[in-house]
């Protein structure tokens, strides 16, 4: 993301990728799964500052390579 990493980028795909494969260690997280979780991170202040208490902005950015990845709007 400081990078300018843009979503959809073949980096943001395997970065969302490994996200995604994070999470499976701890349940089956499929693409369409991720990409509630995903929208989680943008719409539920808790996921929001758990992520941009990191890296302002982070919450965006990872539901948008999320998005990306799985080639959805």
């Amino acid at each position: 993301m400081n990078r300018g990493v843009e979503p959809g980028s073949e980096e943001a795909n395997a970065l969302a990728e490994r996200h995604r494969a994070s999470i499976s260690q701890h349940y089956d997280c499929s693409a369409s799964m991720h990409v509630v979780l995903g929208r989680m991170y943008t719409e539920d202040e808790r996921f929001t500052a758990h992520y941009d208490d990191r890296e302002p902005g982070l919450a965006r950015w990872l539901h948008d390579a999320i998005v990306a990845l799985a080639g959805q709007p």
